[in-house]
């Protein structure tokens, strides 16, 4: 199509290009991969300065969106033409564009590598979906780069709202092919009910919160191949939670496995946040590959919504969280030891603490943690189910200043997933404001990985006394193990799951609310006061369940170091309380093992 339309576009191209070499701001801009930026700069230049009628045979195109015959083109072909419908749908859809002036495939002529390549791509897509294209009422495609894939599926009958999602200059040259082509589409950044619209990567959430007339939303496959592995780190994530919250029907990723980082690795974690509401598969992008060959380096993700199935509201309803733990510095054993050490030698105010799935329920109540799960956790540290939700709000709050004042934080190894026990702690730590990006993290196990590498034993090495906040009387039992010439001992009531005591005593304890309500008060308000004060710096060693966090932030605040070393302390009394190797071979814990000193 030649006319007013088509140069209008020309000259916003044109418009376009200028900006861009002028580094005039645009929508998204930051989030753009360096590599891209320099492409798009490229093209901004071949638009002033080349024939815009050949762009397809632009240096830059080659590298980045136009590819001719190259050695998976004829397999590609052979499996269009092995298709049942390649003669009534495919081989039609296969007439090449002439604008932008592409070289013929000399396997088809009619076509190009290009497109021949395109096709082999959405018939795939239609194959994971077990749907065709045009099955489909919206279309999102992230870097749809000169506009080939929509034209193609346009001639494939799509007819709903086909929206490409594109940086400039390439947004504006893929509205100048498109109405060459003899395709119209809406107003720039225009969300119309049917037709093509273009728009920036900013208004990705935009798309899917518009709806059709009746409220319903509409069917959508969501495209991305090889764009959103070429996007920085942030721009994935942010992505693939905007397409968790929107439960789009299909997402369709053809990615590289190396742009800077390791892109298999990324996608088959990304994945795990679609698990029980999405089918889901990565397979090899080349024709007739074993499934597990990666070799050519480009891989396809698939996730299908299972119909019927759906996220939380609360869960699909987030706002993206302003940074992942995954982007945090992680401290190994050996890295965490030696701050540790570091705070004792310096006899600087430290605190360790450790979270794990209990922590993660409080964390998450109400709206991803349902009551009943709270109860069970506050069962298995208290004895009792009644916690109060006004209980639980303290506790979270009380939490979350612990953990921002925290020195290390211990965390689940598990991937951030508010869904899951263990991933729920990585993923509300940002989302909910309990650390700062520049929080250092290690593992939860690391009270169990000292152990194993024998790290207590220089830890304590020279320190004429710890302290103990916790269940267990090892008064007797560090000094033998560690040489340690003295243990204060602050006890408190145990765990009631692993209290080992009497029914009648427990059952005392139980309704008293020993330790929430009786030693909680004591030990904050005099008795670790009392220690730290006879003490200055002592390094202190806590296993009180959730409210040890807070011992450790009380025993910081008055100068000294607390490390939170949990069900270690059953370890050191010979008490098999967890089921993992360091309680192999240890007894259960039987009546004699009570803790008596409790005033």
């Amino acid at each position: 199509m030649t006319g007013p339309q088509a140069e209008t576009a020309r000259a916003e191209l044109v418009e376009a290009a200028r900006a861009v070499l002028a580094g005039t701001p645009q929508a998204g801009q930051e989030s753009i991969h360096p590599q891209w930026q320099r492409h798009l700069q490229a093209i901004a230049t071949s638009v002033l300065h080349d024939d815009v009628e050949t762009f397809t045979r632009w240096p830059v195109m080659a590298q980045t969106m136009f590819v001719g015959d190259y050695e998976d083109t004829a397999r590609q072909f052979a499996a269009l033409t092995a298709l049942p419908d390649w003669e009534r749908r495919w081989k039609p859809a296969l007439v090449e564009s002439p604008v932008g002036g592409p070289t013929p495939s000399r396997i088809h002529p009619p076509s190009s590598g290009n497109l021949i390549r395109q096709a082999y791509t959405l018939a795939r897509f239609e194959a994971e979906a077990r749907a065709p294209i045009d099955a489909f009422e919206q279309i999102v495609e992230f870097g749809g780069g000169f506009g080939a894939l929509c034209r193609l599926a346009l001639r494939l009958g799509f007819k709903g709202r086909y929206v490409i999602v594109e940086n400039q200059p390439v947004r504006a040259l893929l509205r100048w092919y498109l109405l060459c082509s003899g395709i119209a589409p809406a107003p720039d950044g225009a969300l119309p009910e049917r037709g093509v619209c273009t728009v920036p990567g900013t208004a990705l959430a935009d798309i899917f919160a518009d709806v059709l007339p009746d409220g319903e939303a509409r069917r959508t496959a969501f495209l991305a191949n090889w764009s959103l592995s070429e996007t920085r780190p942030e721009v994935r994530d942010a992505v693939f939670h905007t397409l968790r919250r929107a439960q789009v029907d299909a997402i369709w990723v053809v990615y590289q496995q190396h742009f800077g980082v390791h892109n298999g690795a990324v996608f088959t974690t990304a994945i795990k946040n679609f698990l029980n509401v999405y089918e889901a598969s990565i397979r090899p992008f080349q024709p007739d590959a074993p499934d597990d060959d990666y070799a050519y380096g480009h891989a396809c993700l698939a996730l299908n919504r299972v119909p019927g199935r759906r996220f939380p509201a609360a869960i699909r309803n987030l706002p993206a969280a302003p940074f992942e733990t995954s982007t945090m510095r992680h401290l190994t054993r050996e890295e965490a030891y030696a701050h540790i050490r570091k705070a004792i030698a310096d006899r600087a105010p430290f605190s360790l603490i450790r979270l794990g799935d209990g922590e993660g329920r409080i964390m998450g109540f109400p709206h991803f943690v349902e009551r009943a799960r709270v109860a069970d956790i506050w069962e298995n540290w208290f004895g009792h189910r009644n916690a109060a939700d006004e209980q639980v709000t303290w506790m979270q709050q009380a939490l979350k200043d612990v953990c921002r004042n925290a020195d290390l934080l211990g965390i689940p190894k598990a991937e951030a997933s508010i869904a899951c026990e263990f991933g729920r702690v990585a993923a509300l730590l940002p989302r909910d404001g309990y650390v700062e990006r520049t929080a250092l993290l290690c593992h939860a196990g690391i009270h169990l990985g000292l152990h194993r590498a024998d790290l207590y034993r220089p830890l304590f090495d020279g320190l004429p006394r710890i302290g103990i906040i916790g269940p267990r009387d090892l008064t007797a039992t560090l000094p033998a193990l560690y040489g340690v010439p003295e243990v204060e001992w602050l006890p408190v009531p145990p765990e009631m799951t692993f209290s080992g005591l009497p029914e009648g005593e427990k059952a005392g304890l139980v309704r008293a609310d020993a330790h929430l309500a009786q030693r909680f008060p004591a030990l904050m308000e005099r008795e670790i006061p009392a220690l730290l004060a006879r003490h200055p710096g002592l390094v202190v060693l806590v296993g009180a369940g959730i409210l040890g966090k807070l011992y450790c932030r009380r025993v910081k605040d008055l100068g000294g170091v607390a490390v939170d070393v949990g069900s270690m302390m059953d370890v050191w009394a010979g008490l098999k309380t967890r089921d993992n190797q360091d309680f192999d071979n240890l007894r259960p814990i039987r009546d004699e093992d009570r803790a008596r000193r409790l005033p």
